[in-house]
């Protein structure tokens, strides 16, 4: 790990900290913490865009390298697509997920249209991407969008110029005339701009009441004025309205079709609702397109949390989001922990699918320069005795290079109770100290040998070597077995 993969993991494990630190006192909000997870990937996000931005502006600069981090890049965004889904899924505490839904959507799945260019143009809508920009728009759930681009319609100006809209009431309730064009896009802005959102629970009663009406002047909008319409603002009332067939036409993929079809169909579904939705959109797109992270979003809107950490480790491997995301789940009370079979895990018996996500990223972080530190600390769920064992061989593996390296392992030995391990690293400094000539410092990294272990042969070597060393002239050391010469 290195540049902003090291700072990534380092961030992700001071909120992982700080998480694991709340939940031992008490109830937390795991959507705080979730989210902060999000904004650290993001920011490594960025910080990734901008090297390979670097690597492909500079001369003589790799392309090989450019490419490799346009992929860190993707994998990721996918990362976070996979992570905010889940939050809207299993970690939000709301029933109804459709508005979140479409927020997810419109930041992960679906580019917004450019629809500044359009806006400017003298007469929009001659512009052959004018009405299915409009489409897009209304698809993803961009109303804001939508109306602002619907506004730009030179008809719809011209009649709010004329100021006979301020005249009408708004609904479709039939007029001394047949409505103009402007009249008719004015009622879909209309429609548009009082769609009715559910954003809680609490909400539900009276969104039903709103929605029950607005669907009514929706199809009285479509019932007397199909044929007068202009064909894309029909097109986009038939998409407010839901109807299937525009939808699958508009639709490029399986995840919109589910988002337009809840949003616009079904916005009272509950997360535990969406199955047949997800079959029937699935069932029109084949699944020879599918990747693998289609799969993950699958299980999770099937609400299989199991099942979406499975396809998760199959694509990424036991990596620090699987790590991360099944923490947050187990927190959230969505998944137990499954025992493995003992040649999955390495050999080590009890060893659970939850243990076996914290020991890989573990692993990882032991295995980079300087994060072996970070590495202790995702060993704190596991069971006792197994963190224990993981955490003596870590320590084991860092080489004892300077003082400050040995009174961090001495520190960590402490905190896990490790009196052997910490009793070779005292070892190893008084060793060094007196080769070096300095018995005062030898001494004091003989004081923090645990003392039930200072009684042994070998220490017994060494104090009288200490001894000696004291009462020679500086500069005189000692011999690999803590002997004076």
């Amino acid at each position: 790990l290195r540049g902003p993969r090291r700072r990534l993991a380092t961030q992700l494990h001071a909120t992982f900290v700080r998480l694991h630190s709340a939940a031992a006192m008490g109830e937390v909000q795991l959507m705080a913490y979730s989210r902060e997870y999000r904004a650290c990937v993001r920011q490594c996000i960025d910080e990734l865009a901008a090297d390979e931005q670097r690597a492909r502006g500079a001369a003589g600069g790799s392309a090989g390298e450019a490419d490799e981090l346009a992929a860190e890049v993707e994998k990721h965004e996918w990362a976070d697509c996979i992570l905010h889904l889940c939050e809207v899924f299993f970690v939000e505490r709301n029933a109804y997920v459709g508005e979140p839904l479409v927020r997810w959507l419109q930041l992960h799945v679906a580019e917004p249209p450019a629809i500044g260019a359009l806006v400017g143009l003298l007469v929009p809508e001659q512009s052959a991407d004018y009405w299915p920009a409009l489409h897009r728009l209304l698809l993803h759930g961009r109303l804001a969008e939508a109306r602002q681009l619907l506004g730009a319609h030179t008809q719809l100006r011209a009649h709010a110029a004329l100021g006979d809209a301020a005249a009408r009431t708004g609904a479709v309730a039939g007029g001394r005339n047949e409505p103009t064009a402007g009249e008719l896009l004015f009622y879909l802005d209309m429609l548009v701009e009082n769609r009715p959102t559910l954003r809680s629970a609490e909400e539900l009663l009276e969104f039903r009441g709103n929605w029950r009406v607005w669907q009514e002047d929706a199809a009285m909008l479509e019932r007397r004025y199909e044929l007068a319409l202009p064909s894309g603002a029909l097109t986009a009332l038939k998409i407010l309205r839901a109807d299937e067939g525009t939808l699958l036409a508009g639709c490029s993929g399986w995840v919109e079709l589910v988002l337009a079809l809840a949003f616009h169909g079904q916005p009272t579904l509950r997360r535990t609702e969406f199955e047949p939705v997800v079959n029937h959109a699935i069932a029109h797109f084949p699944e020879e397109r599918y990747s693998e992270n289609d799969y993950i979003l699958m299980s999770i809107m099937l609400d299989d949390p199991k099942q979406a950490l499975d396809n998760l480790g199959a694509a990424y491997g036991r990596g620090w989001l699987l790590c991360h995301l099944t923490d947050l789940l187990a927190r959230a009370g969505q998944v137990a922990p499954r025992p493995l079979d003992a040649a999955l895990a390495d050999g080590t018996d009890g060893c659970t699918d939850h243990a076996l996500a914290f020991l890989e990223h573990a692993r990882t972080l032991a295995a980079t320069h300087g994060l072996w530190q970070l590495a202790l600390d995702f060993l704190l769920p596991l069971p006792r005795r197994l963190a224990t064992a993981w955490a003596s061989a870590i320590i084991r593996a860092e080489s004892v290079c300077s003082d400050a390296q040995a009174a961090k392992l001495l520190a960590a030995c402490e905190v896990w109770g490790l009196e052997r391990d910490a009793a070779s690293i005292a070892t190893q400094m008084v060793v060094r100290k007196l080769r070096a000539g300095m018995p005062a410092a030898a001494l004091s990294w003989l004081a923090r040998t645990p003392e039930p272990l200072r009684l042994r042969a070998r220490y017994d070597s060494i104090v009288r070597a200490l001894v000696r060393a004291c009462e020679q002239p500086a500069g005189v050391g000692v011999d690999d077995d803590g002997r004076a010469p």
